[in-house]
């Protein structure tokens, strides 16, 4: 059973039928709004209908979905389980928000947040459910242990959909002639289609006591409620809610638009029905992001039809600016992301798929917003493409998510790769080295005598010595090494792509080695004190993929020992071989040094 949304038949004050069918705009914004909606049968939890957002959320098809109940998509463990809970909430009661999880047919599972709205459809008792994706916010609440509720605001967007109230519109020039009705309102005024053509008709039913009221809301046309009674033909009386309001459209026409409602039964109940009584008019307004139609002609490219007061915070200017000026505030997109929009859109109207889009909007001050877009595309009779759409603020969801990569793999101390991004670097060049024929190295460095720094002038100065140890470490290396927190006061420079002849590998990494030693042992000012540190070196050369990973670490961390067993603050290779040649080489230094100084040479 599918709910048909035809029955809203209004629009937005000052948009013209020309160029905004508000049927496509209700219904798209159902069936392509980014909150998860289903309709389902209280009783049973029977599902009647279903939006696209709902899912891309569950991964069920509609038609697979439609005609099973929520316990056998997932929602619930048996159907006793839900008939527990809603058997302690009275018929017509208000269903408490709960979150719930769930486990798709692929098997991912997820948090859903679910919110119930009560709605009798053909005198079934039925509800409209949201369903809220939660899942990336726990999972940054779990990362980054602070509450991430943005995505809640949204829904706050159809909390007025409990019921779908008769409604109608009407348009006319401002001078009030030629005046149109839209097929809803000529059903409420009980009169037939097309039989109103001119002022005196389209006011026939008003009640005489009040006419004054309805003209004063119509001079003004400033958008406030006004209500008033209407006589149909065959003599009853209706009561009447509209907002009356003067807008420009698309090609600079003024208009006059009003929405209009029949709220006779309901009267009672103002609180109630004032949600539905404007739900056309200020449901962009209640959507959280940016509303818009814009249309393909042949020949003339993109306009845009409506866009909601939404651009006013996304674009900071006015809907009619906007409307005007489309072609250079699309360029306040960021460059990158400009060129995939503008083919996306292209391929959405070949194809007449659904455009959907993660990009970027560059503010007035430079400031960068990430903004989520989705629409759905419908064929004109002329050729034209009609997308309605929404655009949604995700910056909040983007940082979260960003925030959770950078816990994962950097260091929050030092902001260096941990142990595990330096894991994944050492892996993929263990697989470089060995295709291209050069050589790797790995650092394991380990500050001397830390532990008595943190024992006598606690752990704060600790972190700081930390700290300017990884600037400088990273001032040693190359763009293509990696220099890593290890844990600790233990840090791992990782050496990438050296020329792989033997002598100029050992040459590079103890040049880096010798570079790194001197710039630690520099004194470091914290707090206004000097405090004076030294590094203890081991050092694994890698050139294959024959040595594991975990191999290398072992090796390196092994000469580490060596370096302190020695005596501190030197470096020692892991091979034998290369250490004896480092041997040799420091000591014929130090021989020359000598020589030099006692003019021994000849």
């Amino acid at each position: 059973m599918a709910i048909d949304f035809g029955i809203l038949r209004s629009a937005r004050p000052g948009e013209s039928m020309a160029v905004l069918n508000p049927e496509r705009m209700l219904r798209s914004l159902f069936i392509e709004c980014p909150l998860a909606m289903a309709v389902s049968r209280r009783r049973d939890g029977v599902v009647l209908d279903v939006n696209a957002q709902w899912e891309r959320l569950t991964g069920h098809k509609r038609q697979d979905a439609v005609g099973r109940t929520a316990a056998e998509l997932g929602f619930w463990a048996d159907d006793k389980a839900r008939s527990a809970v809603f058997a302690n909430i009275p018929e017509g009661g208000a269903v408490p928000q709960m979150e719930l999880s769930y486990r798709t047919p692929a098997g991912e599972l997820r948090d859903i947040l679910v919110d119930f709205s009560p709605l009798v459809i053909d005198g079934e008792p039925c509800m409209i459910v949201h369903h809220m994706d939660m899942t990336p916010q726990r999972s940054a609440e779990r990362a980054l242990r602070v509450a991430n509720e943005q995505m809640y605001h949204q829904l706050e967007l159809f909390q007025g959909m409990e019921s779908l109230a008769r409604v109608g519109h009407w348009v006319a020039r401002d001078d009030g002639k030629t005046p149109f009705w839209s097929n809803g309102l000529y059903a409420i005024a009980d009169m037939p289609a097309g039989s109103v053509g001119d002022l005196a008709t389209s006011r026939s039913g008003l009640v005489e006591s009040d006419r004054a009221r309805f003209q004063e809301a119509r001079d003004k046309a400033d958008g406030s409620i006004v209500e008033y009674r209407w006589q149909q033909p065959k003599g009853a009386i209706r009561w009447m809610r509209s907002r009356i309001r003067r807008q420009m459209t698309a090609s600079g026409e003024p208009i006059v638009l009003g929405v209009v409602q029949d709220v006779t039964a309901e009267r009672s109940v103002t609180e109630a029905l004032q949600e539905k009584l404007v739900f056309i008019q200020t449901i962009a307004e209640r959507t959280p992001g940016l509303v818009f139609q814009a249309r393909r002609r042949r020949g003339i490219g993109f306009e845009f039809l409506f866009v909601s007061d939404a651009v006013k915070d996304f674009y900071q200017v006015s809907p009619e600016h906007f409307i005007a000026h489309a072609d250079d505030l699309i360029q306040r997109h960021h460059s990158e992301d400009l060129p995939e929009m503008l083919r996306a859109f292209k391929v959405s109207g070949l194809t007449l798929s659904p455009w959907s889009q993660e990009f970027r909007l560059q503010r007035n001050g430079g400031e960068i917003r990430w903004m989520l877009g989705d629409a759905t595309p419908e064929p004109e009779a002329d050729g034209s493409i009609v997308w309605t759409g929404y655009v949604a603020d995700i910056t909040q969801r983007k940082k979260a998510e960003a925030e959770v990569e950078r816990l994962a793999f950097f260091d929050p101390l030092t902001n260096l790769p941990n142990r595990r991004l330096l894991l994944d670097r050492l892996k993929h060049a263990l697989a470089v080295n060995d295709r291209e024929n050069t050589a790797g190295a790995l650092l394991f460095i380990d500050l001397d005598n830390f532990k008595d720094l943190n024992d006598t002038r606690g752990h704060d100065v600790g972190d700081i010595l930390l700290q300017q140890v990884a600037r400088r470490l990273e001032e040693c290396v190359r763009e293509v090494d990696t220099v890593a927190r290890f844990g600790g006061d233990e840090f791992v420079v990782m050496l990438d792509r050296i020329n792989a002849e033997p002598t100029k590998v050992l040459t590079h990494v103890e040049n880096v080695a010798r570079k790194i030693q001197v710039s630690l042992n520099r004194p470091y000012l914290i707090q206004a004190h000097e405090h004076f540190s030294s590094p203890s070196i081991g050092i694994a050369v890698f050139q294959d993929q024959t040595v594991s990973v975990e191999e290398l670490l072992k090796r390196a961390d092994l000469a580490m020992y060596q370096s302190k067993a020695a005596g501190r603050n030197t470096l020692r290779f892991f091979d034998p071989d290369m250490q004896a040649v480092v041997a040799r080489r420091a000591a014929m230094e130090s021989e020359l040094r000598t020589g030099i100084g006692r003019n021994e040479l000849l």
